[in-house]
């Protein structure tokens, strides 16, 4: 599906997600912004400032990367893995009713890839739930 078109409808986030995001600590990085790459994978995703996410990531001390979005088989894949091969995270984890597949059999396939590669699948509502744990523990430690 037509989606993540700069200053387009397909590239905002949805009214519940940005209700999500507005309470926590957040940094944009963008992906696909260079006119001859398609940009499916978050590794080369960049700040503002042009740092990369999984340095960002690891420079903060992130154990845990929670992936969501389109599309199954490109985006999720080409990002989900090679945060895994990295080796720079203790956890990686895939928000499961927050991706959808461009063709069915492809993304199951695309899941499978991940599951095999150690990837957790969660729920939104169970990936909330951790992630504000996480951060009440931060708050009273």
């Amino acid at each position: 599906p037509v989606h993540c078109i700069a200053s387009t409808w397909g590239a905002c986030l949805i009214d519940e997600l940005q209700d999500i995001l507005k309470n926590l600590e957040k940094e944009l990085f963008y992906k696909g912004t260079k006119r001859l790459s398609h940009g499916f994978s978050a590794k080369d995703a960049r700040n503002k400032n042009g740092k990369k996410l999984f340095d960002v990531l690891e420079e903060n001390g992130s154990k845990i990367i929670y992936f969501f979005g389109l599309a199954t088989e490109y985006c999720d894949l080409q990002s989900v893995i090679p945060a895994v091969k990295s080796g720079k995270f203790e956890k990686i984890k895939v928000i499961e009713d927050l991706i959808a597949p461009v063709n069915k059999e492809s993304g199951e396939i695309a899941i499978q890839t991940m599951k095999e590669a150690g990837v957790e699948f969660i729920s939104m509502q169970d990936a909330m739930r951790e992630i504000l744990e996480y951060k009440q523990s931060n708050i009273t430690a």
